[in-house]
């Protein structure tokens, strides 16, 4: 598989460096406080390449309004199971999926965990999932949010989730963000379309970076 040519644009930020151990025990030097913004949510799967070429062996915490987890016979990576594809091939070590919401029962969370996929929904569990000094990452997608777009409406408020993200980004390596609008013009308002009306009612890249300032997540 190889990496998409448009992620030339967010593989080369800068950063500090820190000591990190990956999941064989073995030393790592990896650039931290980046920032990777992917674009809307049908290019989710690139967080696939980026930990690939980047942070194999790392952690991965997931903010979604679905798990990416569907069962393809093709072996391409697409949005819909980067996140399976990442277990498969072994670039993870495991996947924590938020549930913010405490929307999923203990049977669908057993029947993910036994595939390394783990559904955290309280305080407790997450902190056991930070505990170590490990390669972390973090992969938001804003379709969790009480907005129309063309993956369904989500139910976490914006405040409560930009709380989380503050949190969470204080133990992570990198973090990326998709499911905003790239149809924005360059005082940051969405275009109009064809019919004059706005296509989707989602935040733009330049509110979401407003936010993330807000809340001084850098």
């Amino acid at each position: 598989l190889l990496m998409p040519m448009t992620l030339k644009e967010v593989l080369f930020p800068g950063g500090k460096l820190k000591e990190y151990k990956d999941c064989k025990g073995k030393a790592l030097s990896i650039p931290l406080g980046q920032r990777f913004f992917l674009g809307n949510g049908n290019k989710h799967h690139y967080t696939y390449y980026i930990i690939r070429k980047l942070f194999p062996g790392s952690t991965l915490f997931l903010i979604d309004n679905h798990f990416d987890f569907h069962h393809y016979t093709t072996k391409s990576v697409t949005c819909g199971n980067w996140v399976k594809c990442l277990l498969r091939d072994n670039l993870v070590r495991k996947v924590f999926y938020l549930d913010l919401l405490k929307e999923h029962d203990a049977k669908e969370i057993f029947q993910m965990s036994s595939k390394g996929f783990h559904i955290i929904n309280c305080e407790a569990q997450l902190k056991l999932a930070l505990r170590g000094n490990r390669l972390n990452y973090l992969s938001v997608d804003l379709d969790v949010l009480p907005i129309q777009s063309e993956w369904g409406t989500g139910l976490i408020d914006k405040n409560h989730l930009f709380r989380w993200i503050r949190y969470l980004r204080q133990q992570m390596a990198a973090i990326d963000f998709c499911g905003y609008s790239e149809m924005a013009t360059s005082n940051g308002k969405q275009k109009l379309s064809k019919k004059g009306t706005f296509p989707r009612s989602i935040l733009t890249l330049g509110e979401l970076k407003e936010h993330l300032r807000r809340y001084k997540i850098v």
